[in-house]
């Protein structure tokens, strides 16, 4: 596959099968991510594979953190975008709640599709 080809056969996917992922096919895909260019050749990846027990107390801890109030810290705050940055975020949210019949006023569906995530 070319890469004109990958860019336009991409998607996003935000469902997700409950079955884990075999070791082999995470091994696999972390030795192709480390071939993907950095600034200046400085490979500075940090990569850690959660599963198991440790994985499922991860998330208890994230949904109680959010449940309290406190949201993740991303390096881009997607609540700070700005003129059409923003309007289209907003269209999109709109769109997919729409597909998934999850109406604005329905505040508990909504928090359950963040928690989700």
């Amino acid at each position: 596959m070319d890469v004109i080809e990958a860019i336009k056969s991409r998607k996003s996917i935000r469902g997700y099968k409950t079955t884990p992922v075999t070791r082999e096919i995470v091994q696999d895909i972390l030795e192709i991510a480390t071939r993907a260019p950095s600034r200046e050749n400085s490979q500075t990846w940090e990569i850690a594979v959660l599963s198991g027990d440790v994985l499922d107390k991860v998330k208890k801890e994230c949904i109680e953190l959010m449940m309290s109030g406190v949201f993740p810290n991303p390096d881009i705050r997607l609540n700070e975008l700005e003129g059409e940055y923003r309007k289209r975020k907003i269209a999109i949210a709109v769109q997919l709640f729409e597909l998934m019949s999850i109406g604005r006023e329905d505040k508990e569906k909504r928090m359950e599709w963040m928690m989700r995530g």
